[in-house]
């Protein structure tokens, strides 16, 4: 079946015009991990390729992404693939794009976007790009100016940078749910001075769902949730004491959140966490630590022990793994003393299990990942940034 789907995809590809026919050293590679290793892992290598500057894998991931043959169709992720092309003057992902945003088919038309695709595409040598601006558009093609069409597409790809010196070297490529969509809420008054304590928290959908621990809001008054810097009041949905688990809704858009992992946390698995502890002494922005699951044997029902360090208002926070899935939620800090030792980083975190076996129960709609392609952590952090959310209380 695997070697039936490969041949359909290079068929396809063959005819796309993203690429010649010649069938160099990345196709080759590429069709060879895809045969014995599998979807994931071909398409980790073609990332790492595009990490170094690799045209061609920026045209077969693009591909990979648009044809949904060898992985599920994703259009937002070929497109900041293509993006990459751009910034390195590749004439056929500038083209691409301008039939992306012309022709709708695969995104919203923008005719502005796509003139500017289509004048960096003549830029960078595509003689095609010019019939369609004259033809199409109607436009006096401007010659031999590099940067003709870069203008309006610098503010466009602002949210894209990497923030390093050597942003060109990489590409940043999010887990499902997130978004960098901008927030348009109205936010409640917060008085400093009825805050009783901290916890965290993280969306679940992009309709204002946080899940949190119960012991974060248990007697509170009022409860607020700061998402992406913006404070809203929220009310209960449902909690279970016995858990540690609760859900909380604030009415408004939620746009970035997590999906949770469909297995359990296994021993060695890789984490990060995201929480706002202690804000009086540490500050109110997220921290990130990371660590790994500790034991594979769960205590008091489903909760897990993790090594990822936590402090007073970790609580309720996400805890994620590499592919940017909910594993579980920071809960507590074991401090009694062993013996003679005092205990170190001793955490332990309710499961995805017990959290989607509630919110099943519960009726609460959430969304599962069972996908393994693994992300660099500069791009966790900002998913965790985007959907972690800090809870306050009366």
């Amino acid at each position: 079946m695997r070697n039936i789907i490969i041949a359909i995809f290079f068929v396809l590809l063959s005819s796309s015009g993203f690429a010649s026919s010649d069938k160099n050293q990345t196709y080759e590679i590429f069709k060879e991990i895809l045969n014995d290793k599998g979807s994931t892992d071909a398409k980790n290598y073609l990332i790492q390729e595009i990490q170094k500057n690799n045209i061609t894998a920026i045209h077969l991931l693009a591909k990979v992404y648009i044809d949904g043959k060898v992985v599920n169709k994703n259009i937002p992720l070929a497109v900041e693939v293509l993006k990459k092309g751009v910034e390195l003057k590749d004439s056929k992902s500038a083209f691409a794009l301008g039939n992306f945003y012309s022709d709708g088919n695969y995104i919203a038309p923008d005719l502005k976007k796509a003139q500017s695709y289509y004048q960096l595409a003549f830029d960078f040598g595509d003689e095609k790009a010019k019939t369609v601006l004259e033809n199409q558009f109607g436009q006096e093609v401007i010659i031999n100016n590099q940067n003709s069409g870069q203008a309006y597409l610098e503010e466009d790809n602002t949210n894209n940078s990497t923030g390093s010196d050597n942003s060109v070297n990489q590409v940043s490529v999010y887990p499902k749910g997130y978004s960098n969509k901008s927030l348009d809420w109205i936010e409640d008054e917060i008085d400093l001075y009825q805050i009783s304590k901290f916890g965290s928290g993280f969306a679940i959908s992009e309709n204002g769902l946080i899940a949190t621990n119960e012991h974060v809001i248990y007697g509170c008054q009022k409860i607020f949730v700061v998402y992406q810097s913006k404070q809203r009041l929220a009310k209960i949905i449902n909690k279970s004491k016995k858990d540690d688990f609760a859900v909380i809704k604030v009415n408004e858009n939620t746009p970035s959140f997590f999906f949770f992992k469909s297995d359990l946390p296994e021993i060695g698995e890789n984490l990060i966490s995201g929480g706002f502890p202690s804000p009086m002494e540490l500050g109110f922005g997220i921290k990130i630590t990371t660590g790994v699951v500790s034991s594979e044997n769960f205590r008091f029902g489903e909760i897990f022990q993790h090594s990822t360090p936590s402090q007073p208002g970790n609580s309720g926070g996400p805890l994620i793994n590499l592919s940017g899935q909910i594993v579980g939620l920071s809960t507590a800090v074991y401090g009694e003393q062993i013996g003679d030792l005092q205990p170190q980083n001793i955490n332990y975190a309710v499961s995805n299990y017990t959290a989607t076996e509630l919110l099943k129960k519960w009726n609460i709609p959430y969304k599962v990942d069972n996908s393994n392609m693994q992300f660099q952590a500069k791009d966790l952090a900002k998913y965790l940034k985007s959907a972690a959310a800090q809870i306050i209380c009366y």
